[in-house]
């Protein structure tokens, strides 16, 4: 009873009701599929939400408190465009997210945006399952000016698509550039720069870090299990092993 009124009462109650009746017919908006908690800047003009998937309460968390830190900053909500809901998406403290007119932000199930990370998509950005971004991160799909080719003349388009991957674990300070394809299942290290198509040349289960990203190391995975993730800890609190091998999957 404590944790249900404890997060009833983090809830920012002005701004949750105002996203979800602004941008979802009454039958949707009155279940409050989108929550925001803590301060939030919003501005909703144009903005389309569409959920994929069975409506309930909570399936957006917006300014949630997730991480081992969190921040006073305001969260800025800037919809424009449209949005995607693939599945439950958490986008934390402090985020600063933009989809502009005409574009598309397209995000997977728990899919997720870290603490103080910055998105802005003037095209299309899509977050597969998994996909979830350390904070402190800049995903972009806009060089935001032209630069013009001295020796050639040439002037390429400023906006790139950006596709994460699914069950990517993405560290914090990473940027994601326009241009940048991750492969399935992979993990990006701590302030790695992304800028190009990485399934030709990246395999899946491997670790990419650097600037710009490279392959460090294969036949590598993030654990997505929280209870496994728990085991594994506690093994090692008693054990003071310095190695946990798994049971190989079928």
């Amino acid at each position: 009873m404590k944790a249900k009124l404890k997060s009833a009462l983090s809830l920012n109650w002005a701004k949750t009701l105002y996203i979800n009746f602004k941008l979802l017919p009454f039958g949707t908006a009155i279940k409050l599929p989108i929550l925001i908690k803590g301060k939030c800047r919003l501005d909703l003009t144009n903005g389309k939400v569409e959920f994929n998937v069975p409506i309930r309460k909570g399936i957006v968390k917006i300014g949630h408190r997730y991480e081992t830190f969190s921040y006073k900053e305001p969260v800025q909500f800037i919809l424009n465009g449209r949005l995607t809901v693939n599945g439950e998406v958490w986008i934390g403290t402090g985020v600063h997210l933009l989809v502009e007119q005409g574009a598309h932000l397209a995000m997977g199930e728990m899919s997720s945006i870290g603490s103080l990370s910055s998105l802005t998509c003037s095209a299309e950005i899509v977050f597969s399952d998994y996909a979830r971004i350390g904070s402190s991160s800049e995903i972009t799909d806009c060089n935001y000016h032209f630069m013009k080719n001295l020796t050639d003349h040439s002037i390429l388009p400023i906006k790139r698509k950006v596709f994460i991957g699914s069950r990517n674990y993405i560290g914090s300070r990473v940027a994601l550039l326009p241009g940048t394809i991750t492969p399935n299942n992979i993990t990006i290290g701590y302030g790695t720069v992304c800028n190009k198509d990485y399934r030709p040349t990246i395999p899946e289960n491997s670790l990419i870090a650097g600037v710009p990203a490279r392959l460090v190391k294969e036949n590598v995975v993030r654990i997505f299990d929280f209870e496994k993730e728990a085991e594994i800890a506690r093994y090692f609190a008693q054990t003071g092993n310095s190695v946990y091998y798994d049971t190989p999957e079928a």
